[in-house]
């Protein structure tokens, strides 16, 4: 799923024999005009019946912007969807609101329920949205106004923070979200999780939220991801304030103690680090350029991580994508 910049729409390719390179475009939604477009911020999932989700932005030209979702239905069945796949699609508004919808990532539980971490560009919160029932409190959003089926809540922010760009989601085994995120007020990754309602430390006391790793002043990643691995546990990838790909994790997911193997400590002060910050790519030195920009992060099934980003040549003569 991605952004047609040239036309503001949303699109969709997949690949009906990736050997062949065989693929189709299909354009799911479109934009008031390539200046209010439709598509930004996309986050694509598969069901477990390969049925495909997308979670967007789409800007609107009236100042109220809108978290989207889009599925598909098959034809004639759906509200949008061109051409061929006419109708065949079902873009939903989730939630409403001037920068609403910014850097939206998207999940889906074993049951099929949708959650997705998003950024609110107007206030510069993080907030998450779930069609899941038993959320703690009534629902507040969704797409249908009068009826509302999904819950939307703040997870960390304040009048004075600036805090949700490149949100990344997964949810765990119990149906808990686990976000990672970027804090712009203090120049910190964090991480966010869900516990019972008024038992967090963050906002409304829905989530419990720690700095991971300090970015230092004025600098900020082009990227953050989020995945589980085969234990349970997170990993974070992320770039760090020199350019370096980094990943962390929890020291307890490594076997380890603070104090013990990892070279460098980071996570929460008090009351000990207990992450391991660990360098996977580092910047260049003779050739300089730097890693994790634009990256994604995906755990198989035994727990092993691969990482996608981009690589930039600070000089802007060439980039690459390194896996």
């Amino acid at each position: 799923a991605y952004h047609d910049a040239t036309n503001g729409h949303l699109k969709y390719l997949w690949f009906e024999n990736p050997h062949l390179w065989t693929h189709h475009i299909e354009t799911i939604d479109k934009g008031a005009s390539a200046s209010f477009p439709t598509g930004l911020h996309t986050s694509l999932k598969y069901n477990s019946d390969g049925t495909p989700f997308i979670a967007y932005q789409f800007e609107n030209p009236g100042g109220v912007d809108a978290l989207m979702l889009a599925s598909y239905v098959d034809a004639d069945e759906g509200n949008c969807g061109y051409d061929y796949v006419a109708n065949a699609w079902q873009c939903d508004t989730i939630d409403l609101g001037e920068g609403v919808g910014q850097y939206a990532s998207l999940a889906l539980d074993g049951d099929g329920y949708k959650h997705i971490a998003y950024y609110d560009g107007d206030n510069h919160d993080l907030w998450y949205a779930t069609s899941a029932p038993g959320s703690g409190t009534q629902p507040t959003c969704g797409p249908d106004p009068n009826n509302p089926s999904w819950t939307c809540y703040r997870v960390d922010g304040s009048t004075t923070s600036d805090v949700g760009k490149y949100a990344s989601i997964y949810v765990d085994e119990n149906n808990r979200f686990h976000i990672a995120y970027y804090d712009a007020t203090n120049d910190d990754v964090k991480y966010a999780f869900g516990v019972d309602p008024g038992t967090g430390d963050c906002a409304l006391g829905w989530a419990r939220c720690a700095k991971i790793d300090d970015m230092q002043a004025d600098y900020h990643p082009l990227d953050i991801s989020i995945a589980e691995d085969a234990a349970g546990y997170p990993m974070i990838a992320y770039q760090s304030y020199d350019g370096d790909l980094n990943l962390a994790r929890p020291l307890v997911a490594l076997g380890q103690l603070p104090g013990g193997e990892c070279e460098t400590v980071c996570g929460p002060e008090i009351p000990l680090a207990t992450w391991c910050c660990e360098t996977i790519d580092p910047s260049g030195s003779w050739v300089p350029y730097r890693n994790g920009d634009y990256l994604s992060l995906a755990v198989n099934s035994i727990g092993l991580p691969t990482i996608a980003y981009y690589r930039l040549y600070t000089d802007h003569s060439d980039g690459n994508l390194v896996v």
